[in-house]
């Protein structure tokens, strides 16, 4: 459908990667309240941390993941800590 809408090429891999970064958010939005159901967190909580997942997740896919995985050539290499703002 989103290659339809966008009159996308038969070889543009844009559609897809839009498509399949949705269904992620959608996945996202789901573990995380499955995560805050099973901690017995409040149901206005629930919606607030899968809305503010998906804000998130959004954002970092408008972004671009710019900062993501950018490392200063003078950093070393290894485990960088995990974003998390809710």
């Amino acid at each position: 459908m989103i290659a339809t809408e966008q009159a996308a090429a038969p070889d543009d891999i844009r559609p897809r990667l839009a498509a399949e970064a949705i269904i992620e958010v959608h996945r996202e939005s789901i573990g995380t309240i499955r995560r805050a159901l099973h901690a017995g967190v409040s149901d206005q909580q629930v919606a607030v941390r899968a809305s503010g997942a998906a804000r998130e997740a959004f954002a970092l896919l408008a972004s671009g993941l710019i900062d993501y995985a950018a490392r200063p050539s003078d950093e070393p290499a290894g485990p960088r800590p995990a974003m998390n703002t809710r």
